[in-house]
């Protein structure tokens, strides 16, 4: 697995290294910032999730030996996304005067990472050709694969071929996405 460069970013904050440490601040907080803002929130919500997402980072660095394969701001937009999600959920349980179960607050976060997973598959199920594209929506559509070898005049063995390659290379592209791995990482680490 290749390192990525940015973990100097890392190191930095385990070292409180200032010129680092503000050059992170300096990519990283505005960009967070309007995530939060194009999600409902506030300016100044955007910069409570940012210092609380740099927190998450030093504590999972220090503690956990955290390391990049990607970008430190592809990382903190992961945290930053999923501290907001939190946050919302939990003022929604405080309006109406709920609570909320450990097992609820893990599913929730699954549901998150679930739904980020959905995203990137359908990130590179766009960038499949349209053979592809097609062959694996009448799949999914449970359409006999007769009568789809029959419209491409091929032979079922041979769709099914086709369609195990187009999975194959979708999977693949996903696989080799760095927000995958972090979104697994992250599966795997639920606090």
């Amino acid at each position: 697995m290749v390192l990525h460069t940015d973990n100097k970013f890392l190191t930095a904050l385990l070292e409180n290294d200032e010129r680092l440490i503000r050059q992170l601040y300096d990519d990283c907080q505005e960009r967070v910032i309007r995530f939060i803002e194009s999600k409902g929130g506030t300016r100044m919500e955007g910069d409570e999730v940012f210092q609380e997402a740099i927190l998450v980072v030093y504590r999972k660095a220090r503690k956990d030996g955290l390391f990049l394969t990607s970008g430190i701001y592809t990382f903190i937009q992961s945290v930053s996304r999923n501290i907001w999600y939190k946050k919302l959920r939990d003022r929604k349980h405080e309006s109406i005067g709920g609570f909320e179960t450990e097992a609820e607050k893990d599913g929730t976060q699954q549901l998150v990472i679930q739904n980020d997973c959905y995203e990137l598959y359908r990130k590179y199920f766009r960038q499949l050709g349209s053979e592809c594209k097609d062959i694996l929506k009448r799949h999914f559509a449970k359409e006999r694969d007769k009568e789809v070898a029959e419209d491409y005049e091929i032979a079922p063995s041979l769709l099914r071929k086709r369609r195990f390659d187009c999975k194959k290379r979708l999977i693949k592209w996903i696989k080799e996405d760095e927000e995958y791995r972090q979104l697994m990482w992250q599966k795997e680490h639920l606090d």
